[in-house]
């Protein structure tokens, strides 16, 4: 089963923002503007952690998430950002699942950004950025895909800026199937990865 339109356009109506509290889903893709707050802690969620080596730096982060509502198992995803100190740009950025995946649909790749309409913050996907990512190695805990410095292949043959787009945008996307045909998408905040990254871009 090959991730289709229809699945795209799922994304859109049916988003995985996070919990500030416990990272659990949440449906909905408008902030209310009154809620000054809850912008900001939106932005500001899911600190990355950072690992530093003789060589660079590793930055990563750990996501949890359910396969459903109906689901009460916590599962997680992990992004890994490897980032030798001679270099400006990441060695590679790593997308980790669990191996229960559809593994042949690989991950697709989104990222969004706030619309201002009528004073009212709405997270509004980038349409020309939807990449689809293979896993290059599965075992039997985790499928990972992995971005050489930070580039994903188009289905064009054109090179995305993965690593750019982190640095651009407010929200990246990540979408998966599963094995019996459902889906998740996860929203993840990008305010803390650019933080964190400007600190050890600048040491």
């Amino acid at each position: 089963m090959k991730i289709s339109r229809i699945i795209l356009s799922i994304i859109i109506l049916n988003i995985s923002c996070s919990d500030i509290k416990k990272n659990k889903p949440i449906q909905s893709t408008e902030i209310d503007s009154s809620h000054d707050t809850v912008k900001k802690a939106l932005e500001t969620a899911y600190t990355w952690d950072i690992q530093k080596t003789d060589k660079g730096t590793l930055m990563f982060l750990d996501v949890g998430y359910q396969h459903d509502e109906s689901s009460q198992e916590e599962e997680f995803l992990t992004l890994t950002v490897a980032k030798n100190k001679t270099k400006q740009r990441p060695e590679f950025i790593n997308i980790i699942l669990p191996n229960n995946i559809e593994r042949s649909n690989g991950v697709l790749i989104a990222f969004g950004q706030y619309s201002d309409k009528d004073k009212n913050p709405e997270v509004k996907l980038i349409d020309d950025i939807k990449v689809k990512v293979e896993f290059k190695d599965c075992n039997n805990e985790d499928c990972t895909a992995r971005l050489l410095d930070g580039f994903a292949s188009k289905e064009d043959g054109q090179k995305e800026d993965i690593f750019n787009d982190f640095l651009k945008y407010n929200f990246l996307f990540l979408l998966f199937t599963y094995p019996d045909g459902s889906h998740k998408s996860v929203m993840i905040p990008l305010a803390n990865f650019k933080e964190q990254f400007r600190k050890i871009d600048n040491k």
